[in-house]
């Protein structure tokens, strides 16, 4: 993996990174660009399309999961720890809230943050307010969490995947995916399905119970993002796969990480 540590790579690919994040809607996409949460505890911002990286954050415990909000980080560690990190400093992370368990999967949608903890809780936190999360529902050991504009979607330990109303503590079997679910992500149509059988599903969202085989990898799929009409994936053996998101077992090998990718958000710049 191509690392780049100095000052002026890191202001290179923050720059791109902020002006994607703040005006996605803007100018005609051309580039993928990501943050990646590593085992180790190191946070990335990367740029994709070539994988060059700089380290923006170092944590004690492995960051299991990720997501960006107009600039801002929120991002869930094995230890329970929620960090709230500006996309243009390096090492300037706070703790935004604390929980009990590992924060497993983390989405922003309105003015809400949403948190899978592993003893089973889905958090609800307000996104401009540190300790504000609040128990929304509760189920069995949630190992990912992805949200789109109508659903919170939640993987289980047990290999259930579960479908719940945004703004509602209402939720049901989706799919029983007979695998632990490591990694979600998920579109308006879409949700994709990282197993730790190495599967990988994808699932219409308007038709619960119809989840197909989308790609088969030799290891399990710790983290799934989607930007543009790609999919990103991150293995327990440390390789990080590119996936053309219509094309079935099209998934190729991007890079080899030192470490394993817990999570990854992705977008376009």
């Amino acid at each position: 993996m191509k690392m780049h540590s100095t000052i002026a790579i890191f202001r290179i690919i923050v720059a791109v990174v902020c002006s994607a994040v703040l005006h996605t809607s803007g100018a005609t996409a051309q580039s993928h660009y990501g943050v990646i949460g590593l085992r180790n505890g190191r946070m990335l911002l990367c740029e994709m399309n070539n994988f060059f990286c700089a380290r923006l954050n170092t944590a004690t415990t492995a960051i299991t999961a990720v997501t960006v909000d107009n600039g801002i980080i929120y991002a869930g560690m094995q230890s329970g720890i929620m960090w709230r990190c500006p996309t243009d400093v390096k090492d300037a992370c706070s703790i935004f809230n604390r929980a009990g368990s590992a924060i497993n999967g983390i989405a922003v949608q309105g003015n809400y943050i949403y948190a899978g903890l592993e003893n089973g809780v889905i958090w609800r936190c307000s996104r401009n307010q540190g300790y504000s999360c609040e128990t929304f529902t509760r189920t069995d050991s949630i190992q990912s969490l992805a949200v789109n504009s109508e659903h919170i979607y939640v993987g289980l330990k047990s290999g259930s995947l579960w479908q719940c109303q945004l703004n509602y503590p209402i939720c049901g079997v989706f799919n029983p995916a007979g695998s632990t679910i490591l990694s979600l992500a998920v579109t308006n149509s879409f949700i994709y399905v990282g197993l730790q059988s190495s599967v990988m599903l994808r699932c219409p969202t308007f038709n619960p119970g119809a989840c197909e085989v989308f790609n088969i990898a030799q290891s399990p799929i710790t983290s799934i993002s989607i930007s543009g009409q790609s999919i990103f994936a991150g293995l327990e053996s440390r390789d990080l796969w590119e996936c053309p998101s219509g094309w079935a077992h099209g998934c190729k090998v991007k890079e080899r990480i030192d470490y394993v990718v817990d999570s990854i958000y992705t977008y376009m710049a």
